[in-house]
């Protein structure tokens, strides 16, 4: 069948095709709570400009929902980001030495930086772990809870009145 396509319609299902692979199929509540969970760990992780390549690392073998994880990652962006490194580095110190490290203008100099991103990563993956496993939990037991009441509503509505 894809012999006798025309070169629009080949390009047309490699997109379709992509795009189903990218969505990895309905979205139960467990793959949008796995889907939110990737998405928010790898949004704190300070690697902006590949953010989107690990988050397809994630997504595509694990069957998630590309898509919703890659919007989820945007949390770190140009408003939030400069916020969200600076909680990652006091969090990666106090993990690394037990107290809250004082920023200042001077302290971001080029001799510092590679204490500063090490801080950052460590507290880069505590923040992403926890955000990821209570964004991960709230999401699985709403989407369970919407699923629960619309069958109920599906149910009540397919009921015909006792006489």
């Amino acid at each position: 069948m894809l012999g006798r396509m025309t070169r629009l319609e080949r390009t047309r299902h490699a997109l379709r095709e992509a795009w189903r692979r990218l969505r990895g199929g309905e979205l139960s509540p467990e793959r949008a709570a796995g889907s939110i969970a990737v998405g928010l760990f790898v949004g704190c992780l300070p690697f902006y400009g590949i953010q989107t390549f690990i988050c397809l690392l994630f997504t595509v073998p694990l069957r998630l929902d590309f898509p919703l994880a890659w919007l989820v990652t945007n949390l770190a962006n140009p408003v939030t980001a400069p916020f969200l490194i600076l909680l990652e580095i006091e969090v990666g110190a106090w993990m690394a030495h037990g107290h809250w490290v004082t920023l200042s203008l001077q302290d971001f100099s080029v001799r510092k930086l590679g204490a500063f991103l090490g801080y950052a990563l460590l507290g880069a993956g505590v923040i992403g772990t926890a955000a990821a496993a209570t964004a991960g939990a709230v999401t699985l037991w709403w989407m369970r809870r919407s699923a629960r009441a619309r069958a109920a509503a599906a149910h009540s509505m397919s009921r015909t009145p006792s006489t």
